[in-house]
Protein backbone atom coordinates (compact mmCIF):
# COMPACT_ATOMS: atom_id res chain seq x y z
CA UNK A 1 0.00 0.00 0.00
CA UNK A 2 1.15 3.55 -0.88
CA UNK A 3 0.43 6.81 -0.02
CA UNK A 4 0.59 10.30 -1.51
CA UNK A 5 2.21 12.67 0.29
CA UNK A 6 2.11 16.51 -0.08
CA UNK A 7 4.57 18.35 1.69
CA UNK A 8 4.57 22.09 0.68
CA UNK A 9 0.47 21.47 1.19
CA UNK A 10 0.74 19.60 4.01
CA UNK A 11 -1.54 16.56 2.99
CA UNK A 12 -1.51 13.16 3.04
CA UNK A 13 -3.61 10.35 1.03
CA UNK A 14 -4.48 8.54 4.23
CA UNK A 15 -7.29 8.95 6.45
CA UNK A 16 -5.32 11.26 9.03
CA UNK A 17 -4.02 13.53 6.25
CA UNK A 18 -6.34 13.78 4.03
CA UNK A 19 -7.83 16.62 6.11
CA UNK A 20 -4.40 18.35 6.77
CA UNK A 21 -3.70 16.61 10.35
CA UNK A 22 -0.34 15.42 10.85
CA UNK A 23 0.56 12.13 10.05
CA UNK A 24 3.19 9.34 10.67
CA UNK A 25 3.69 9.41 6.70
CA UNK A 26 5.04 13.21 6.58
CA UNK A 27 6.96 12.51 9.63
CA UNK A 28 8.95 9.68 7.60
CA UNK A 29 9.16 11.79 4.46
CA UNK A 30 10.24 14.70 6.49
CA UNK A 31 12.92 13.04 8.47
CA UNK A 32 14.49 10.99 6.04
CA UNK A 33 15.08 14.13 3.11
CA UNK A 34 15.48 16.78 5.31
CA UNK A 35 12.73 18.94 5.22
CA UNK A 36 10.21 20.69 7.65
CA UNK A 37 6.63 20.66 7.75
CA UNK A 38 4.18 23.01 9.38
CA UNK A 39 2.47 19.58 10.81
CA UNK A 40 6.11 18.52 11.72
CA UNK A 41 7.89 19.87 14.64
CA UNK A 42 11.69 20.82 14.05
CA UNK A 43 12.98 18.87 17.02
CA UNK A 44 16.36 18.85 16.06
CA UNK A 45 16.74 22.57 16.04
CA UNK A 46 18.09 24.08 19.32
CA UNK A 47 16.07 26.92 19.29
CA UNK A 48 12.72 24.93 18.37
CA UNK A 49 13.54 23.42 21.70
CA UNK A 50 14.49 26.69 23.77
CA UNK A 51 11.27 27.89 22.48
CA UNK A 52 9.04 24.81 23.64
CA UNK A 53 10.80 25.27 27.24
CA UNK A 54 10.10 28.76 27.36
CA UNK A 55 6.51 28.07 26.72
CA UNK A 56 6.24 25.49 29.06
CA UNK A 57 7.80 26.84 31.94
CA UNK A 58 8.21 30.47 31.31
CA UNK A 59 11.59 30.35 31.73
CA UNK A 60 14.62 31.19 29.27
CA UNK A 61 18.01 28.65 29.80
CA UNK A 62 21.01 28.53 28.00
CA UNK A 63 20.83 28.00 24.06
CA UNK A 64 23.73 25.35 24.33
CA UNK A 65 21.48 23.25 27.08
CA UNK A 66 18.99 22.57 24.65
CA UNK A 67 22.14 20.89 21.49
CA UNK A 68 21.09 17.00 20.63
CA UNK A 69 23.68 14.68 21.98
CA UNK A 70 23.52 12.54 18.63
CA UNK A 71 25.21 15.01 16.65
CA UNK A 72 28.43 16.85 16.96
CA UNK A 73 27.76 20.05 18.60
CA UNK A 74 28.75 22.73 15.53
CA UNK A 75 26.37 20.89 13.69
CA UNK A 76 22.95 22.91 13.68
CA UNK A 77 20.07 22.74 11.27
CA UNK A 78 18.32 25.36 9.40
CA UNK A 79 14.59 25.57 9.26
CA UNK A 80 12.44 27.06 6.55
CA UNK A 81 9.62 27.91 9.07
CA UNK A 82 8.50 31.58 9.70
CA UNK A 83 8.63 30.48 13.31
CA UNK A 84 12.02 30.21 14.32
CA UNK A 85 12.85 32.23 11.72
CA UNK A 86 11.20 35.25 14.03
CA UNK A 87 13.04 33.44 17.24
CA UNK A 88 15.94 33.63 15.66
CA UNK A 89 16.19 36.92 15.00
CA UNK A 90 14.92 38.14 18.45
CA UNK A 91 17.75 35.83 20.13
CA UNK A 92 20.91 37.30 21.52
CA UNK A 93 23.30 38.33 18.94
CA UNK A 94 25.96 35.55 20.07
CA UNK A 95 24.13 32.84 19.91
CA UNK A 96 22.94 33.98 15.86
CA UNK A 97 26.67 34.59 15.23
CA UNK A 98 27.40 30.75 16.48
CA UNK A 99 24.65 29.28 13.76
CA UNK A 100 26.35 27.64 11.10
CA UNK A 101 24.01 26.08 8.47
CA UNK A 102 24.67 23.11 6.69
CA UNK A 103 24.47 23.54 3.29
CA UNK A 104 23.73 19.36 2.56
CA UNK A 105 21.37 19.25 5.14
CA UNK A 106 19.52 23.11 4.34
CA UNK A 107 16.31 23.01 3.02
CA UNK A 108 14.30 26.25 1.77
CA UNK A 109 10.64 26.09 2.19
CA UNK A 110 8.06 28.26 0.49
CA UNK A 111 5.66 29.74 2.67
CA UNK A 112 2.52 28.03 2.40
CA UNK A 113 0.14 30.09 0.35
CA UNK A 114 -2.54 29.22 2.16
CA UNK A 115 -5.02 27.21 -0.48
CA UNK A 116 -8.62 27.38 1.50
CA UNK A 117 -10.46 24.35 1.01
CA UNK A 118 -12.90 24.82 2.97
CA UNK A 119 -14.30 27.74 0.81
CA UNK A 120 -14.38 24.90 -2.06
CA UNK A 121 -16.30 22.32 -0.11
CA UNK A 122 -18.74 25.20 1.28
CA UNK A 123 -19.60 26.17 -2.47
CA UNK A 124 -19.65 22.79 -3.62
CA UNK A 125 -22.06 21.72 -1.06
CA UNK A 126 -23.95 24.85 -1.48
CA UNK A 127 -24.51 24.07 -5.16
CA UNK A 128 -25.48 20.23 -4.61
CA UNK A 129 -28.03 21.96 -2.06
CA UNK A 130 -29.85 24.44 -4.44
CA UNK A 131 -29.78 21.64 -6.84
CA UNK A 132 -31.71 18.97 -4.45
CA UNK A 133 -34.25 22.28 -3.50
CA UNK A 134 -34.94 22.92 -7.25
CA UNK A 135 -35.97 19.22 -7.54
CA UNK A 136 -38.03 19.42 -4.50
CA UNK A 137 -39.83 22.49 -5.72
CA UNK A 138 -40.62 20.93 -8.93
CA UNK A 139 -41.91 17.27 -7.49
CA UNK A 140 -43.98 19.96 -5.47
CA UNK A 141 -45.22 21.68 -8.49
CA UNK A 142 -46.08 18.16 -10.15
CA UNK A 143 -48.28 16.83 -7.15
CA UNK A 144 -50.07 20.00 -6.86
CA UNK A 145 -51.07 19.77 -10.80
CA UNK A 146 -51.85 15.97 -9.96
CA UNK A 147 -54.18 16.54 -7.28
CA UNK A 148 -56.38 19.61 -8.67
CA UNK A 149 -56.49 17.11 -11.59
CA UNK A 150 -58.16 14.50 -9.03
CA UNK A 151 -60.42 16.88 -7.22
CA UNK A 152 -61.82 18.32 -10.46
CA UNK A 153 -62.27 15.00 -12.04
CA UNK A 154 -63.45 13.00 -8.88
CA UNK A 155 -64.44 15.30 -5.94
CA UNK A 156 -66.76 13.61 -4.05
CA UNK A 157 -64.00 11.24 -3.18
CA UNK A 158 -61.12 13.14 -3.26
CA UNK A 159 -62.72 17.12 -2.14
CA UNK A 160 -62.83 15.77 1.73
CA UNK A 161 -60.01 13.53 2.18
CA UNK A 162 -57.75 16.76 1.43
CA UNK A 163 -59.49 19.27 2.87
CA UNK A 164 -59.05 16.94 6.23
CA UNK A 165 -55.28 16.91 4.93
CA UNK A 166 -55.05 20.81 4.87
CA UNK A 167 -56.91 21.37 8.12
CA UNK A 168 -54.20 18.70 10.12
CA UNK A 169 -51.62 20.95 8.01
CA UNK A 170 -52.85 23.68 9.79
CA UNK A 171 -52.89 22.85 12.98
CA UNK A 172 -49.33 22.19 13.12
CA UNK A 173 -47.89 25.32 14.34
CA UNK A 174 -44.09 23.78 14.91
CA UNK A 175 -41.34 22.95 12.53
CA UNK A 176 -40.79 20.12 14.76
CA UNK A 177 -44.40 18.85 14.11
CA UNK A 178 -44.48 19.69 10.59
CA UNK A 179 -40.65 17.41 9.94
CA UNK A 180 -42.56 14.21 12.01
CA UNK A 181 -45.72 14.69 9.99
CA UNK A 182 -43.94 14.48 6.86
CA UNK A 183 -41.70 11.82 7.87
CA UNK A 184 -44.85 9.53 8.46
CA UNK A 185 -47.10 10.52 5.68
CA UNK A 186 -48.84 7.68 3.26
CA UNK A 187 -46.75 5.25 5.78
CA UNK A 188 -48.34 2.26 7.96
CA UNK A 189 -49.13 3.23 11.09
CA UNK A 190 -51.12 0.03 12.72
CA UNK A 191 -49.64 -3.37 13.55
CA UNK A 192 -46.16 -3.54 12.15
CA UNK A 193 -46.42 -5.53 9.15
CA UNK A 194 -43.01 -7.75 10.30
CA UNK A 195 -45.38 -9.01 12.86
CA UNK A 196 -47.89 -10.60 10.20
CA UNK A 197 -45.71 -11.54 7.98
CA UNK A 198 -43.05 -13.71 9.84
CA UNK A 199 -42.22 -17.17 8.84
CA UNK A 200 -41.28 -20.11 11.20
CA UNK A 201 -42.36 -21.79 14.01
CA UNK A 202 -44.58 -20.47 16.12
CA UNK A 203 -44.16 -19.54 19.79
CA UNK A 204 -47.32 -20.70 22.35
CA UNK A 205 -48.71 -18.60 24.00
CA UNK A 206 -51.64 -18.34 26.87
CA UNK A 207 -55.11 -17.19 25.38
CA UNK A 208 -55.26 -14.58 27.79
CA UNK A 209 -52.24 -13.22 27.05
CA UNK A 210 -53.39 -11.92 23.74
CA UNK A 211 -56.06 -9.90 24.81
CA UNK A 212 -53.76 -7.87 27.07
CA UNK A 213 -52.00 -7.17 24.24
CA UNK A 214 -51.95 -3.15 23.38
CA UNK A 215 -51.17 -3.38 19.90
CA UNK A 216 -53.81 -4.25 17.63
CA UNK A 217 -52.95 -7.30 15.36
CA UNK A 218 -55.79 -8.14 13.71
CA UNK A 219 -58.05 -11.00 13.44
CA UNK A 220 -61.69 -9.55 14.47
CA UNK A 221 -60.79 -6.58 16.11
CA UNK A 222 -60.69 -3.47 14.50
CA UNK A 223 -58.01 -1.01 13.58
CA UNK A 224 -58.39 2.36 15.14
CA UNK A 225 -56.42 3.92 11.80
CA UNK A 226 -57.08 4.69 7.92
CA UNK A 227 -60.23 6.25 6.72
CA UNK A 228 -63.51 6.87 8.90
CA UNK A 229 -66.64 5.81 7.83
CA UNK A 230 -69.01 7.81 6.20
CA UNK A 231 -71.40 7.67 9.20
CA UNK A 232 -68.57 9.65 11.41
CA UNK A 233 -67.72 12.49 8.38
CA UNK A 234 -71.60 13.47 9.29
Amino acid sequence: MSYYVDMEAAICSCEMGVTGGPCKHQHIVAKHFSITSINVSPRHSPNIRRLFYKIATGKDGELNWFDSLHRPANEELTVGLSQELHYEASSNAESVDELEPNPASSCVVEPYSGIDLSANESQSNASLQEREISQIENTIHEIHRILKLRVKSNPSMFLEPLASFLQGLKNLKTKASIVSALFTFGKYSGASLSCQNHSGKLIVVQPAAVARRKTALGGRRSLGCGRPVKRQRK
